[in-house]
């Protein structure tokens, strides 16, 4: 990794999963000082790091603690969860565009700030299959069919690229995580799905805070550039799943697997999707377990190429797929309480 020294820098939602695990890793970088703003700072917190309640919509209140802080670099991660119950649309405008507004409005009025980092999503992609897909396909907008959450992620996407100036380096991180397990198979298992182990995404994240302190004339070029971030090992979707299954204890043969075509699952979705709009009043959501959006990624394509991260960021992945799996596993165990390998949150 580089030697680049990274001075001050703010985790925006260093509190969340993926946060929690780039804060621990900058702790341990030369003359580093890490600050973490939240809407409510939580533990687990890092010894060492400075926690500030701050809610990004509000434009008075991040400027003032910004200018306090005086930041080299800010990470941007925080969001509202993708898969909620019931989604407030509001909200995710509110946190995903007017929140990464605000934020670079206020990283370029700050003269400290010299490079900003977007963690975005692989929900920006949802509603279509690919494999391999580039850093320049194009992104949903406001006039799009995809889902609030992709719509919002997309929209912040594209402003922190066209963000980019001569003060501030702006770049993206497609950070692919994954979700929880469902108790049967949808589809036949021909489809490859990438997926990342987070401590990789946390290394990604400096990686791309480093190179864009690098003098600008430098090459290869990053600022203003979109990055996919994987662990570079695309699986068949249900073998990484059982993966993670038998990883946390399940030991439930292939023979009593019921597997359901991938066309009857989204039939059933539909018509549980129109029948909790008509009696809920498009007010509701039901299962995420029965969502055409959600099913989707069992059975279609989703590979992402991440040469360009390789060669113009150096990124390699730290910890291999399966060591990943039973890492993530151990700590999903630990941390929620439970053994139950029916309930194993891998993800954000």
């Amino acid at each position: 990794m580089s030697t680049q020294q990274l001075g001050s820098v703010l985790v925006v939602g260093g509190c969340g999963f993926v946060g929690y695990s780039i804060v621990s890793k900058l702790v341990n970088e030369p003359n580093c000082s890490v600050s973490v703003i939240s809407r409510n700072p939580r533990h687990p917190r890092v010894v060492g790091v400075s926690y500030n309640a701050c809610d990004i919509t509000d434009i008075q209140g991040l400027r003032t603690l910004i200018q306090q802080i005086q930041p080299q670099i800010i990470l941007r991660m925080a969001s509202p969860h993708f898969y909620q119950d019931k989604v407030d649309e509001k909200l995710l405008h509110q946190v995903n565009v007017v929140g990464t507004r605000n934020l670079l409005d206020t990283a370029i009025l700050t003269e400290s700030v010299k490079a900003f980092v977007y963690t975005s999503s692989n929900s920006v992609h949802a509603g279509s299959e690919f494999c391999f897909i580039m850093e320049d396909a194009p992104l949903p907008n406001e006039f799009s069919k995809a889902d609030k959450y992709a719509t919002t992620k997309a929209l912040a996407d594209a402003m922190v690229l066209q963000a980019n100036c001569r003060e501030v380096r702006t770049l993206c991180i497609l950070a692919l995580l994954r979700e929880k397990k469902t108790h049967f198979q949808l589809g036949d298992n021909t489809n490859l799905y990438d997926s990342i182990y987070v401590d990789n995404a946390a290394s990604a994240h400096l990686m791309a805070a480093k190179a864009l302190l690098r003098d600008k004339a430098s090459r290869p070029k990053v600022h203003g550039e979109a990055f996919f971030i994987t662990d570079g090992n695309p699986m068949p979707f249900w073998d990484f799943q059982r993966e993670i299954w038998v990883a946390a204890g399940d030991k439930t043969p292939l023979t009593k697997v019921i597997i359901v075509p991938a066309w009857i699952g989204m039939l059933m979705a539909t018509v549980v999707e129109y029948v909790f709009w008509i009696f809920t009043f498009g007010q509701e959501l039901p299962p995420k377990t029965m969502r055409r959006n959600v099913l989707r990624y069992a059975f279609t394509n989703r590979t992402f190429c991440i040469n360009k991260a390789r060669e113009r960021l150096g990124y390699r992945p730290l910890v291999d797929t399966d060591v990943g799996i039973q890492r993530g596993v151990k700590w999903a165990l630990e941390n929620r309480g439970t053994h139950d390998a029916t309930e194993i949150d891998t993800g954000l």
